[in-house]
């Protein structure tokens, strides 16, 4: 991990220095080299080079241009669902703490390679290690990292860090904010960090569309738990945000970092200058134990009386949701189905802050909701815009799935199951919904709207399962999917489409035609032995007549 120590603090390169545990670092004493050394049977020497190839492009707007066409990988949330937190539950002592879906992570002891077989790898391969900077990688390892101590803490251990995992989690978010903030080429604000905005100069640059250069979406933060934690607006009382400096320094940076003006050098020669002043006596190690002091303090929070609003915070919730389902039609309608998945997996990713049981601190917009969901076996019992909105963005998800550039079949079944299952308690009978751990119980005060609505939107999650089937060949269940798909749709008062009739009988054509395959096949693995001689004679014939 390389800082940059004399202006923010910021992670500027990641390198991989050795496959399991890297043991130390020399550098030299003048020049900009320093070798890493460790399990692995190689050391590795390294040299500062320039950050950026020449010939890359590296300007505010061709990262975000790079952004969009990125490799999508799937989070944790939208890949596991429900068993994002199986048997990896994080539950705190204290109740202040939160710890949301998204943070929920891979710890060491999930890793397969772990202990011996890192060890054999790295003394027995020839594969050549990667040498350069992996900072894309960088949230990633940070949140493997939180995860394995958080988890630690739930389990009873003792805090695996000095500052406490309250302050971890501060840093941890911070960092990773930054990250999407360089990632996207947009302005970074250290007292408010999930606060993006577009950069000043770049103001005149930017377009009214959702895949130009500082669109909303790219300005919500990626994970709720960067986000929710801190803002006033939605944590009761929020929890301290943004970089806590050393109060001699905190004026001079901001000011500083504001001022283009002033150079690296100027910076380091002000630290210089305010450790030697003759006004201040201390020693180097006394300013280095006020320092350790301060960051180990616990995080100062906002006073309970301020104002407060769940309702806000609900609204806050369902217009960031629906801002990023909006910001994913808008991708696809620009041919750009990677930006897609990732704008729907986002989306995802904050309605599971509603839709899944996790400690959320002083989020306190949410407990009664959880409560509630928790009564009713992990349902929603209550037909809400929220609950609407995450199915239509898992089955927006599931159609960018089947397309070549993702082609992620069992991801659409997955995501059409699950729409299927969050239907399930409206679709059942008009004017009622069924409650309860197991669904066993019925409210019978439901306006009819509901059910029609529910099972629109059931016709066209039975719609995405079969066309995901229908690509991995089980043609079988697709047929009666597509049939369970017709049912929902008269039943939901709708007219049935042509092209569903049409994807049913072609589901139904493949259906036969692989059965005339399997019973030839059977046929003559089957047959008596005069019967093959038969058809061989037969065959031999025919080629003869040819």
């Amino acid at each position: 991990w390389i800082y940059e120590k004399k202006k923010s603090g910021t992670v500027v390169s990641f390198i991989k220095a050795d496959n399991s545990t890297c043991n130390g670092i020399q550098p030299h004493p003048t020049l900009p080299y320093f070798i890493t050394y460790g399990i692995d049977s190689t050391a590795k020497l390294w040299r500062a080079t320039t950050p950026v190839d020449n010939n890359v492009d590296d300007s505010d707007l061709a990262r975000h241009d790079y952004s969009k066409r990125a490799k999508y990988e799937k989070s944790i949330v939208v890949d596991e669902w429900e068993k994002a937190r199986k048997g990896k539950e994080v539950d705190f002592d204290d109740e202040d703490l939160s710890f949301f879906p998204d943070e929920t992570n891979e710890d060491d002891d999930d890793d397969p390679d772990h202990f011996l077989g890192v060890f054999i790898r790295s003394r027995f391969s020839q594969d050549t290690p990667f040498i350069g900077n992996d900072l894309i990688n960088l949230v990633r390892i940070l949140s493997k990292n939180y995860f394995t101590c958080a988890r630690s803490i739930g389990m009873g251990d003792d805090e695996p860090v000095k500052s406490g995992i309250a302050s971890m989690k501060r840093r941890v978010s911070l960092i990773k904010l930054r990250h999407q903030a360089d990632r996207l080429g947009l302005e970074f604000s250290h007292e408010n960090p999930w606060v993006l905005k577009i950069k000043e100069h770049l103001q005149n640059l930017t377009e009214d569309n959702m895949v130009s250069y500082g669109c909303l979406a790219d300005l919500v933060p990626d994970n709720p738990s960067d986000w929710f934690p801190f803002e006033r607006l939605l944590a009761n009382p929020p929890s301290s945000g943004g970089m806590q400096f050393n109060s001699r320094y905190e004026r001079y940076h901001l000011e500083s970092s504001a001022d283009r003006s002033v150079t690296p050098l100027g910076r380091a020669c002000f630290n210089k200058m305010r450790v030697g002043d003759d006004d201040d006596k201390e020693d180097v190690n006394s300013i280095v134990d006020s320092l350790s002091t301060k960051a180990n303090e616990k995080p100062v929070k906002s006073s309970k009386d301020q104002k407060y609003d769940p309702s806000q915070a609900w609204d806050i919730l369902y217009q960031t949701v629906s801002l990023l389902k909006e910001a994913g039609n808008e991708a696809l309608k620009a041919s750009l189905p990677l930006l897609a998945a990732k704008r729907y997996d986002k989306a995802i990713n904050y309605c599971s802050v509603a839709y899944l049981i996790f400690p959320n601190g002083t989020v306190d917009f949410l407990t009664e909701h959880k409560y509630v969901i928790s009564k009713n076996g992990g349902y929603e019992c209550r037909w809400n815009e929220l609950l609407k909105m995450l199915v239509m963005v898992r089955l927006n998800l599931a159609m960018v799935y089947l397309r070549p550039e993702i082609n992620d079949t069992k991801g659409a079944i997955s995501q059409a199951d699950l729409s299927l299952k969050e239907l399930k308690p409206f679709a059942t009978e008009k004017g009622i919904v069924l409650t309860g751990r197991k669904l066993a119980k019925k409210r019978t005060d439901e306006p009819h709207t509901t059910y029609t609505e529910a099972k629109a939107l059931q016709a066209k999650a039975y719609y995405r399962l079969g066309s995901a089937q229908l690509a991995m060949n089980d043609y079988d269940d697709a047929v009666k999917t597509f049939q369970h798909c017709v049912d929902s749709t008269k039943e939901a008062d709708m007219t049935v489409d042509g092209w569903l009739l049409r994807k049913m009988h072609e589901a139904k054509r493949f259906r036969n035609e692989k059965k005339e395959r399997q019973c030839k096949k059977f046929k003559f693995m089957f047959a008596t032995k005069n019967e093959n001689d038969n058809v061989n004679e037969s065959n031999v014939s025919d080629s003869a007549n040819g």
